[in-house]
């Protein structure tokens, strides 16, 4: 059975203190196939302070350390292609075509789609006559992402941030309103400068502009 934690400042961690243990149920036969761990304020705390203290020198890479890192992760991708399907298959209850031919795909896609516009991205350029407009990093990000999609919606968050040099923390977003989980957490920290959020304002009412 796989036990999901958190990986957090490079390692795979466990929740701080008291936390509620929530069954993984395969829509195909309704056996239950894993765990998650959910989050609380106090592991928000965490994974901002981490993020945070990865910025410092990850922004100071260059975009063609970055660029290499993503290849990295797209080659990793590629090697394990038939586990990220079967996981998404068994997790989702996607049929298996649908789990290898799309679901699966969406992750070296990304990447691929990525790296391809970075080629003519301006990270620097003029503005009229006597000003420069640079891409700068922003800092810490929170990517919160639904969970039907799961590749999809990460990795088209991820690889962008990752080649623009921002830390990122991932949190899926499947909870009622009702019941406090870490995302509304995350960002609501004052380290956490921006935030994309892929969900329905029912699901998260607090997310709405003020």
């Amino acid at each position: 059975m796989t036990r999901c934690n958190f990986y957090i400042d490079g390692a795979w961690v466990e929740p701080l203190g008291a936390h509620t243990v929530h069954p993984i149920v395969s829509p195909g036969d309704e056996s239950v196939v894993g765990e998650v761990l959910m989050g609380s304020a106090e592991d928000a705390n965490r994974a901002v302070a981490a993020a945070k203290k990865a910025f410092e020198s990850y922004s100071q890479t260059t975009v063609a350390y970055r660029t290499e890192m993503l290849q990295k992760l797209q080659a990793a991708f590629e090697r394990r292609y038939t586990e990220m399907a079967q996981a998404i298959s068994t997790e989702m209850g996607a049929p298996w075509d649908w789990a290898y031919d799309a679901q699966a795909e969406c992750g070296p896609g990304h990447i691929k789609a990525t790296l391809e516009a970075a080629k003519d991205y301006p990270f620097s350029s003029r503005s009229g006559n006597n000003g420069d407009l640079i891409s700068e990093p922003i800092g810490v990000c929170v990517l919160i992402t639904p969970w039907n999609w799961p590749l999809n919606q990460i990795v088209s968050k991820l690889a962008p941030a990752l080649l623009q040099d921002v830390p990122w923390f991932s949190s899926l977003a499947n909870l009622p309103p009702s019941q406090p989980n870490s995302s509304q957490n995350l960002c609501m920290k004052p380290d956490t400068r921006a935030a994309s959020s892929t969900w329905s304002m029912a699901t998260a009412p607090w997310s709405a502009p003020r």
